[in-house]
């Protein structure tokens, strides 16, 4: 599993054969371990996903979505951006493209995300519609 955060989001979205410039330590971490499966002579599927979010009676630590939820719920003031866009991707979707790539042994480097490409302020937006919150203090 990789991440998005292997580019610098200066030019996205980005394809697969696209160059990487991670800004962030989390960003070179993630490139130096593509680098370090990909020079192994294993064969290999890197699945790079994007903000990936889902709802669970025993999650053991919060995204995004939910994080939005919980604060809209309770009136609290949040601070979003509106200048970094994202494909935020539904677990569940991710899950079912790690299944089809060990089972269709799957070989390089894929990129697995929601289809939607949006700020993350939409996505608060989009979160405050579905589940009927006032999302006009933000």
């Amino acid at each position: 599993m990789s991440t998005d955060f292997v580019f610098d989001g200066l030019n996205g979205p980005y394809k697969e054969a696209d160059a990487v410039n991670p800004v962030s330590y989390y960003g070179k971490s993630k490139v130096l371990a593509e680098e370090l499966i990909k020079n192994s002579n294993a064969n290999y599927a890197i699945l790079r996903t994007i903000l990936v979010y889902g709802i669970s009676n025993d999650m053991s630590r919060s995204n995004i979505v939910l994080w939005a939820k919980g604060a809209l719920e309770k009136a609290s003031p949040i601070n979003v951006v509106n200048d970094q866009w994202r494909m935020p991707t539904l677990a569940e979707d991710l899950a079912e493209a790690c299944l089809l790539a060990v089972e269709q042994d799957a070989q390089g480097i894929y990129h697995i995300s929601g289809k939607d490409y949006m700020s993350i302020a939409d996505l608060v937006r989009k979160v405050a519609e579905y589940w009927k919150l006032d999302h006009s203090f933000y």
